[in-house]
């Protein structure tokens, strides 16, 4: 194959045309196209060692990327989106795990309406939902390394899930203390309170 003919099935394979169609539109022989565009590609410079399919893959989302992105520093919506996507599937490429948003929120909210919380309680509720809050926001948009720090915060949510009452640990320490609590009737509210205050005195 000439130099130009390599680079037009360079062209064609990175817009997403089979061999086939490329040997096809060159007149030339599909093993040739194969076998000149897989040594092209071997010698294409990369920053991670990945298969070539990977690599053709990368330099299309670059190239499409270098298209867009114009329009989208500019405030294009369309354009914005589209660059979103491509970062998606370059994630993908590169085996990071799927973003989920919200999902602690979420959890936390479903913990917290299950729960009877005290007035008191208002300032500790406030901030363990802004934990899970910063948690899902550094999941959901922050880099990989920031998405890992996030989850430097997670003992803090569990240590005020525990306040509450809210954890495996936390609801097993309240029934060992529970003592001889039987005065308060079934008012729950009443039972938690006391609950709560016995395991207080313990701490102290």
């Amino acid at each position: 194959m000439t130099p130009e003919q390599l680079a037009q099935a360079l062209e064609g394979r990175r817009r997403g045309l089979s061999f086939q169609t490329v040997a096809a539109t060159l007149k030339v022989d599909e093993s040739e196209v194969r076998a000149a565009v897989t040594d092209a590609l071997a010698l294409m410079p990369h920053d991670m060692d990945a298969e070539q399919e990977r690599a053709l893959s990368f330099s299309r989302i670059d190239r499409m990327l270098t298209g867009v992105w114009p329009k989208a520093v500019k405030g294009d919506p369309e354009a914005i989106d589209r660059v979103l996507r491509l970062e998606e599937q370059r994630a993908r490429l590169l085996g990071e795990p799927e973003r989920v948003r919200d999902g602690i929120t979420t959890a936390v909210e479903e913990t917290i309406a299950a729960l009877t919380i005290e007035p008191e309680d208002s300032a500790l509720v406030a901030s363990i939902r802004q934990v899970a809050r910063q948690i899902d926001h550094a999941v959901a948009f922050g880099s990989s390394l920031e998405a890992t720090k996030a989850m430097y915060l997670l003992p803090h949510l569990w240590n005020g899930l525990g306040k509450l009452g809210a954890t495996p640990e936390a609801r097993e320490e309240l029934k060992k203390r529970a003592g001889g609590i039987n005065g308060e009737g079934n008012d729950k509210r009443a039972k938690l309170r006391a609950l709560r205050t016995q395991a207080e005195k313990a701490r102290a």
